[in-house]
C-alpha cells in the first residue's frame, strides 16, 4: 500500500515447480476471478503426466547444469534493444527472401543479435571465438501430441543447446541450425519422457545437455543463454484497472555474469523487447552496430514504446 491510496501486487515463485507458461495462466486466472468471477482453471494434470521420482539424480538438474554458465569472468552490462513491429515484419521478409521458411518474430530478432554479438566478439578477440553456444529453452507443452494446454501447471520446458560457428550468422544459416537442434523435440520425444521409462529418458536427454555444455565451455565458445518469453500471455493480465502498460524482463537479463538474451513481448504485441547482457566491451559494439540500429532504439522509455505516452 502507497500513501497515495494506490499498492501494488507481488508474486513470488521457484523455478522449481512452475515456469513463465504457468504463471501468467496464473496471473490470468487471477485477474479474471477479479473480473468476473469466474476464470479458466489452471490444469494441474502435468504431475500424473510426468509423475515425480525421488531417484532424479541431483547433478543432473536445470541448476546443475546451467550454473556454469553464469560464471564468466569481466565486468557485464545489460541493455534493452526494442524492436516495432513494422521492423520485425522487415526482418521477416528479409530472412523469407533468403530462403527461411515462414520465419518467427523470435527467430529474426535472436538472429540478428547473434550476428552482431558475434562480430564483437570477433574485433575483441579475433580467431580465438570460432563457434558459440547457445543455451535456449523449450516449451514441451507446444510439442506434444495432442499439446497440452497453455494452462497446464508446472516446470513443462527442457533447455536444448545449439552450437553454430562464427560464420553462420545470416538468417538463413542460423535459423536452420537452430531448426536443426530442436526438431528433435517433438511429439514423440515429449511421449518417451511419460511413464515408467521417462525418467531414463530424461537423464539420458540431460546427460548429453551437460556434455555439449562442457565441450562448448572447454573449448572457448561464445556462450550465449537465450530464452523467449513472445505469446506468453503477459499483456493479457488484468485485475479489473487495465492491462498491463509494460512488462519488463530484468530479473533475467541485469545483474548475471554472463552473455543472456531475454525475448518479450511488446504491448501491442507484435514487437519484441530484447533484454540483452553482454561482457561490456561486447556491449559498447553491440550497441552501436549500424545494421541494430536501423531497426531497434536502445533503452528507450517505457512510454515511448507502442507509442504508450499518446494514450495516457
Amino acid at each position: 500500500m502507497f500513501a497515495c491510496g494506490g499498492f501494488a501486487i507481488g508474486i513470488g515463485t521457484t523455478h522449481n515447480i512452475i515456469d513463465v507458461t504457468s504463471v501468467t495462466a496464473f496471473l490470468n486466472a487471477w485477474g479474471s476471478m477479479a473480473r468476473e468471477g469466474a476464470a479458466l482453471s489452471p490444469d494441474f494434470n502435468s504431475s500424473y503426466i510426468f509423475p515425480q521420482n525421488n531417484a532424479f539424480p541431483q547433478d543432473l538438474t536445470i541448476l546443475a547444469l546451467t550454473n556454469r554458465l553464469y560464471q564468466e569472468k569481466g565486468i557485464f552490462v545489460g541493455r534493452r534493444f526494442v524492436f516495432k513491429g513494422p521492423m520485425i515484419s522487415n526482418l521477416k521478409a528479409k530472412a523469407s527472401r533468403l530462403g527461411v521458411q515462414k520465419p518467427t518474430r523470435a527467430e529474426v530478432v535472436v538472429a540478428l543479435l547473434f550476428k552482431c554479438i558475434m562480430s564483437a566478439s570477433k574485433a575483441k578477440f579475433g580467431a580465438k571465438k570460432k563457434s558459440a553456444l547457445l543455451s535456449t529453452s523449450v516449451n514441451l507443452r507446444r510439442r506434444a501430441e495432442p499439446k497440452f494446454q497453455e494452462t497446464s501447471v508446472g516446470n513443462i520446458v527442457l533447455i536444448a543447446a545449439i552450437k553454430a560457428n562464427s560464420e553462420e550468422t545470416d538468417e538463413r544459416s542460423f535459423v536452420s541450425r537452430m531448426r536443426e537442434i530442436l526438431s528433435p523435440m517433438n511429439a514423440n520425444f515429449v511421449e518417451s519422457l511419460q511413464g515408467e521409462q521417462g525418467l531414463k529418458s530424461l537423464c539420458e536427454y540431460l546427460r548429453s545437455l551437460g556434455e555439449s555444455y562442457s565441450k562448448g565451455i572447454s573449448n572457448g565458445d561464445e556462450i550465449i543463454v537465450f530464452n523467449s518469453w513472445c505469446n506468453s500471455g503477459t499483456y493479457s493480465i488484468d485485475f479489473g484497472w487495465g492491462k498491463p502498460l509494460w512488462f519488463p524482463a530484468c530479473v533475467l537479463a541485469l545483474g548475471i555474469s554472463g552473455s543472456v538474451i531475454q525475448l518479450v513481448d511488446t504491448r501491442s504485441g507484435n514487437g519484441i523487447e530484447a533484454w540483452v547482457s553482454l561482457d561490456e566491451e561486447i556491449m559498447a559494439m553491440v550497441e552501436h552496430d549500424k545494421e541494430l540500429l536501423s531497426v531497434a532504439s536502445v533503452d528507450p522509455s517505457p512510454l515511448e514504446i507502442d507509442s504508450l505516452n499518446s494514450r495516457l
